[in-house]
């Protein structure tokens, strides 16, 4: 049964979209196929377009992309041989200029709808070639000598000067592509056409989804997020996104790997709730669940007692569709070798006990992508500690034993040795499984016959192959093989990181001399201002602010930078604004200039800044702290309580979040957050004392205030008693602290609380008493006679309201002679100071004041207690 007619170039497109072996091809109709090949044709009418784009798909979905940029149907529709490149167009403009005439004319010989369209899947095909091409040199390998395999390209010189220019057009947003990407030519040739097609042809929806695949490795070229880049994406997102879902509808693959490239577009450009959604919604369309649990397992050789082990358990749906698998799998013989751990005592995996573990791990390329794409979202999104990179090594454990396809495995790879790192039993096998992988990535073989390598690429979180390079270089760094690590940057002409290298070493003086012969060779904004970072010379990053015609915020951002580590925080806000205002994609500046605005007094500027640092880096604990304190500066409490609420939900054991929020939810009522955060805080820094929050709490309780919840605070007493028990437990000679627990149970209605806030209240003042020239210093004398009287004041309370006779006589006794001791000390040196002529009414006072008190207490505690103690003595002797 044969296709409709209109669906033809829909097919056509979806095959177009991806590398289909056969019979994926059987799919197109016999009858759109010339009867003689296309590359004998000297002209192409319109209705033969469809064939032409059979015949270029019988070679595109073979992965012969260098057949295809050689067919001379490509040649024919580029309007470029080898003979007018060499000897006419030796500048990139002209190539540029030819190829839109090229394909200008070609659509304007076409008249028909459907041979336009058949017309654009041509090109289409072209322009996938050429940026797989690309990905191919500078993703996995090997870099090939185009000018030998592709019979119309010119001389290796010419190649050159094109490549140059082709670098130079890759300057965005103030940023340089890195110097040394592969021919880059291959990626300009890819975007004019696909741009050129997205234009005009913007029914061809394909097209924008290679563009979209072109933006996003375009990307990976700098060093930093390009604003531009990303208002691309947006638009391709917001006008095609859902079209291009409902064309490939019919296709599970299809669209679950689109959904994964655009989660880690998203992930790049710091949208984590958008990647988190999408990759649930794909594990949902896979039917599968993933789910990381515990279970017993031993990790070392001389193991004897089985532990909680942390395994990632996949769940199958078995309604799931048999998957179309559109890769050659198992058509590659080239494996990757799995370096072993050779430890004397850490095992190479887990061990379970058992075999309840024995799972079906047979998942297909787009499942396996999925679960790299989890553990990059977990890498990059949530905060790293131990716990988290076991969780991620739990999802890497299964690929790892079988991995589908060359792609996936050199990704696992390269995610391990990332984590085992860190790790000194494992960072040894990190290093040797960084260095196989380089050399497989530089190894000099036939492009032709690792095609293979491309598959699924756009859907992997792989980096460039100097990006692995430079991993290894800073292993080496880290293990003391500076030599090693700086031969290995300057291979890459990382200088920067060189620099760093140098820095490390204690050798400035190398490293200007290093950057000052590079700048002598070719300079650039971004050597000016590592030249202004070594000398801390302002001077450089002004001379690259203006070399980059005022583009640069890596300059503005260097000016800003050097002010605030100098502590002029004015000066530095308006340099941190400019760089921000050009590529706003800097959460780590965001921070910086909320610092700035904080210390400058500008709290809204604060607050705007903070705000745009947590959107890019929700799990930035501190920018959520510090938008706290900006929102207090301005007496938004609620909102600091929320801000620290988030602050506190991404740390762990970081006591100064925690403080700030006990403090800030004690001040607005969160009682029970408050009193909770605190046990917390002590868990974390024992001994702690936050003076200021207990005080909130316990004045709260004791007024009997309404909470946040409009629920009275006494209902909290209990629970703050436990509290207060805790901390005294641990700090035991801190008088305000026991002043503070003697007013919490001192305005309880029960006489045994109240008796024991009594107690505490003598222990405060014991304490105030311990300097042993207390009576010879009047500062201090004032501060002992001020507890003194508040001492008085909950002693006549207590008494009063004591029912049960828990205040005995022994107990009034120890008071009055402390009372009247310190009375008899103050007046006297009352006294003397009148004496000397250096009278302080203060002290005058308050010593009239204590007077006044100690006749109460004689007159309502100890006179009442000592004759109710002395008939008791009467009536025990009759």
């Amino acid at each position: 049964m044969s296709l409709a007619p209109d669906f033809h170039h829909i097919q056509l497109e979806i095959l177009a979209l991806q590398r289909l072996p056969p019979p994926a091809q059987a799919l197109l109709p016999q009858a759109s196929r010339v009867s003689k090949p296309v590359n004998m044709l000297s002209e192409v009418d319109g209705s033969q377009w469809v064939g032409c784009a059979g015949e270029l798909l019988d070679i595109y979905v073979e992965g012969k992309f260098v057949t295809v940029l050689d067919h001379l149907l490509t040649q024919r529709l580029l309007g470029i041989s080898k003979k007018v490149s060499e000897y006419i167009f030796s500048s990139w403009d002209h190539v540029v200029t030819l190829a839109n005439a090229s394909m200008n004319k070609s659509f304007s010989e076409s008249t028909a709808t459907e041979d336009r369209h058949f017309l654009g899947i041509c090109w289409l095909l072209i322009a996938s070639s050429f940026l797989h091409l690309f990905k191919q040199m500078n993703w996995t390998g090997p870099i090939v000598d185009l000018s030998s395999i592709v019979s119309w390209m010119p001389s290796n010189e010419v190649i050159k000067l094109w490549n140059t220019d082709g670098l130079t057009n890759l300057y965005l947003d103030g940023q340089t592509a890195y110097k040394l990407t592969s021919s880059p030519l291959l990626l300009n040739l890819s975007e004019l056409i696909l741009t050129f097609l997205s234009d005009t042809q913007t029914d061809l929806l394909a097209c924008h989804w290679m563009l979209f695949r072109l933006y996003c490795t375009k990307q990976q070229l700098f060093p930093h997020p390009s604003p531009t880049l990303w208002d691309r994406i947006k638009s391709i997102q917001n006008n095609y996104y859902e079209k291009i879902l409902e064309f490939i509808g019919g296709y599970l693959e299809l669209s679950c790997e689109f959904k994964i490239e655009f989660a880690l577009c998203y992930l790049g450009y710091y949208d984590y709730q958008k990647c988190k959604s999408i990759l649930e919604t794909v594990e949902k369309e896979l039917c599968i669940k993933l789910e990381v649990t515990g279970e017993l397992g031993k990790r070392t050789k001389f193991q004897i007692d089985e532990k909680a082990q942390l395994v990632l358990m996949i769940l199958k749906n078995k309604d799931l569709p048999q998957l179309f698998y559109h890769f050659p799998i198992g058509s590659y013989k080239e494996k990757i070798e799995n370096i072993p751990l050779d430890d004397d005592t850490l095992l190479g995996y887990i061990q379970f006990s058992g075999d309840k573990l024995e799972q079906d791990h047979d998942l297909s390329p787009i499942q396996q992508a999925l679960i790299l794409a989890r553990v990059h979202e977990m890498t990059r999104a949530s905060p790293q500690n131990p716990q988290s990179k076991e969780e991620i090594m739990a999802y890497l454990q299964p690929l790892l034993s079988t991995p589908t396809l060359w792609s996936i495995q050199a990704t696992v790879l390269y995610q391990r040795s990332i984590l085992e790192s860190n790790k000194t039993r494992t960072i040894e096998r990190s290093m040797r499984q960084l260095e196989i992988l380089n050399t497989l990535l530089c190894a000099k073989v036939d492009p032709t016959q690792l095609h293979y390598r491309v598959s699924l690429i756009y859907t992997l979180p792989f980096p460039p192959r100097w990006k692995v390079k430079a991993r290894l270089a800073a292993l080496l760094q880290s293990l003391g093989c500076t030599q090693s690590a700086s031969d290995i940057y300057k291979e890459l002409e990382m200088w920067e990181e060189l620099v760093q290298c140098f820095k490390s070493q204690g050798k400035l003086g190398q490293a200007e001399e290093l950057v000052r012969k590079q700048i002598s060779q070719q300079e650039t904004a971004d050597l000016w201002c590592t030249l202004g970072d070594i000398t801390k010379n302002i001077t450089y990053y002004e001379k690259a602010w203006t070399l980059s015609s005022f583009k640069s915020f890596r300059a503005q951002k260097s000016l800003g930078l050097y002010y605030l580590n100098i502590k002029e925080y004015e000066k530095s806000v308006p340099y941190l604004e400019t760089s921000l205002e050009l590529n706003a994609l800097q959460p780590s500046l965001c921070f910086s200039l909320g610092w700035s605005a904080l210390k400058s007094k500008k709290p809204q500027l604060a607050i705007k800044a903070y705000q745009k640092a947590v959107i890019l880096d929700p799990d930035n604990a501190h920018a959520w702290s510090n938008l706290a304190t900006a929102f207090l500066q301005v007496n938004s409490h609620e909102l600091a309580y929320k801000a620290l609420q988030e602050a506190k939900s991404n740390t762990f054991d970081d006591w100064q979040v925690l403080d700030n929020f006990v403090l800030v939810a004690s001040r607005i009522g969160h009682i029970t957050e408050a009193i909770a955060t605190y046990h917390r805080l002590l868990d974390v820094k024992p001994k702690h004392l936050n003076p200021d929050s207990l005080k909130l709490l316990v004045d709260s309780v004791v007024a009997n205030d309404f909470d946040s919840a409009q629920c009275p605070c006494s209902k909290h007493r209990s629970k703050l008693v436990v509290l207060f028990g805790r901390v005294t437990s641990m700090v035991t000679n801190d008088a305000d602290l026991w002043e503070l627990y003697s007013q919490l149970l001192t305005s309880s209605d029960k006489d045994s609380d109240r008796h024991k806030g009594l107690l505490h209240m003598q222990k405060a003042h014991s304490i105030v008493k311990q300097d042993s020239n207390w009576n010879k210093q009047p500062e201090v004398l004032l501060k002992i006679v001020n507890v003194t009287c508040h001492f008085i004041r909950v002693t006549i309370d207590v008494v009063a309201k004591d029912l049960n006779g828990l205040i005995n006589f022994q107990l009034v006794s120890s008071i009055k002679l402390t009372v009247g001791s310190i009375l008899k000390v103050s007046k006297e040196m009352n006294e003397d100071l009148k004496q000397i002529g250096m009278p302080n009414n203060d002290f005058d006072s308050i010593v009239l004041n204590l007077e006044v008190l100690y006749e109460k207490f004689l007159k309502d505690c100890f006179t009442p207690i000592q004759s109710s103690s002395s008939k008791g003595k009467q009536q025990t002797s009759i």
